[in-house]
């Protein structure tokens, strides 16, 4: 369904004359970043507060998320559109994320430098 939809969009995206890019998603593991102890429990807590809900487990999170960019550079492949892999963009530490998924104000500011300067590198940004 989600690849479905998001191929729905792109085309219609594409059909109006917009420059396409897509971008990969980033999740917090507290088994691979630099968080303090008390953060790192923090984390596993909110990742364990969603099993159950659709089934969610910490592992089937962090799978998802990563099925979920695997489609969505698929989709950008299949309809040449720009893909930039945002994975690992912003060190994952207690600075830069509020929780597994949100980035603090300072989290924030380094995506966004990441995302320019690879933007600019593909010249996406070029009229």
């Amino acid at each position: 369904v989600f690849e479905a939809k998001l191929e729905a969009l792109v085309l219609i995206a594409k059909g109006s004359g917009c420059k396409v890019v897509l971008l990969s998603s980033q999740i917090v593991d507290p088994d691979r970043g630099n968080f303090s102890p008390a953060r790192k429990k923090e984390l596993k807590k909110f990742l364990e507060s969603l099993d159950g809900v659709r089934q969610f487990t910490e592992e089937g999170v962090l799978s998802g998320i990563k099925e979920i960019n695997q489609v969505t550079e698929n989709v950008a492949r299949k309809n040449s559109c720009v893909f930039i892999d945002m994975s690992r963009a912003v060190p994952e530490n207690d600075e830069y994320f509020l929780d597994a998924t949100h980035r603090s104000d300072k989290g924030n500011e380094i995506f966004a430098d990441a995302l320019m300067r690879k933007l600019s590198a593909l010249s996406v940004l070029d009229n």
